[in-house]
């Protein structure tokens, strides 16, 4: 029985419930990697956009930067037309002012500091300042006279200043290409990997099914088929068929049923061979009160020992009578 007991496999409910959460793992596990790969190319995604939007935000700056320079420079070397200066002055700072505002939107603080932004800001607001103060000087004769070392000063460094500023938005620009770049190798590297592993998933779940169904199958098809073999030699009169239990749950007790039902049947069969050859002693246990084969069988045997014990001792009266007979014959022949 313990040989019998190792070799077990698992239950028709434990293989059941293996099955049907097999069958959903695979499918919530390719839920999960499509959802984590989705977000994670959702987020890189929109860094990418965020990148590109400082690229267009900074190459603007640059244009602007050029236009705050450039017609203050003219009226500064020139002294000629002013006004339209002044006013082509006006416009690309206010843009510039725009530009810097967007910007700050997609910088935060940590991240401003660290790709040099904040920098940049600050001396493109003093460029801006810087020629805001050489046409403020220019507008005024008095002004600029009491002031010529300054404004010599202030001309003299803004193209310097406003060609760093330039230089230093190109490198940002380069730098934040480069990222929206890489955002999108990294996107689509996660996408594919994703969608490998998604692929690969499917292909172990379009296995596993037939497998598990196969193994199903057969954990229910052998122990049915082993006691349907057994119960058809029962019907022919064959006990001696081996039963081996090699299930649990409702399989393993139909098997051991089927193993009890021969083992009850040969002793039957032992206890009607006692009986052939005589032997009266053998005796039938019945299994429960349900019982009526054993119950029967039991008081056939009783009722033939009865039988036997009746006819022995009215062959034992017989003898005694033929015997008393031969006597009283004896007698009288010899009173004759």
């Amino acid at each position: 029985m313990s040989g019998d007991k190792a070799r077990r496999d698992l239950s028709l409910t434990s293989r059941v419930a293996i099955a049907a959460a097999l069958c959903l793992l695979l499918p919530i596990s390719m839920w999960i990697v499509l959802f984590l790969s989705n977000r994670s190319v959702e987020e890189r995604l929109t860094r990418s956009q965020r990148d590109l939007a400082r690229v267009s935000g900074l190459r603007g700056l640059i244009s602007l930067t050029e236009k705050v320079t450039t017609p203050v420079l003219n009226a500064a070397d020139y002294g000629s037309d002013i006004e339209d200066r002044e006013a082509e002055y006006k416009d690309a700072a206010a843009g510039a002012s725009a530009g810097l505002a967007r910007l700050e939107g997609l910088f935060t603080s940590e991240e401003a500091a660290e790709s040099g932004f904040a920098d940049v800001r600050t001396r493109l607001l003093g460029t801006v300042r810087d020629a805001a103060r050489i046409l403020e000087i220019l507008k005024d004769p008095v002004l600029k006279k009491t002031h010529e070392a300054e404004f010599d000063e202030l001309r003299s460094s803004l193209s310097g200043k406003s060609g760093k500023v330039i230089a230093d938005l190109r490198k940002m620009v380069e730098d934040q290409t480069r990222a929206a770049g890489d955002g999108l190798l990294e996107a689509q590297a996660t996408s594919v990997r994703s969608g490998r592993v998604a692929l690969l998933i499917l292909v172990l779940f379009v296995i596993s099914v037939p497998l598990t169904a196969r193994w199903i199958g057969r954990s229910i098809s052998e122990p049915v088929s082993q006691v349907t073999r057994v119960h058809r030699a029962i019907v022919e009169g064959d006990f001696d068929q081996p039963v081996m239990v090699s299930a649990e749950g409702e399989l393993g007790i139909l098997q051991q049923s089927c193993r009890d039902l021969l083992e009850y049947l040969r002793s039957l069969v032992a206890q009607a061979d006692q009986l052939a050859a005589g032997d009266l002693t053998s005796t039938i246990k019945q299994r429960s009160e349900k019982d009526r084969l054993g119950a029967a069988w039991a008081n056939m045997s009783a009722q033939l020992s009865m039988t036997i014990d009746n006819a022995r001792s009215a062959s034992a009266s017989v003898s005694l009578a033929a015997q008393q007979l031969t006597s009283s014959s004896g007698v009288l022949s010899n009173g004759t």
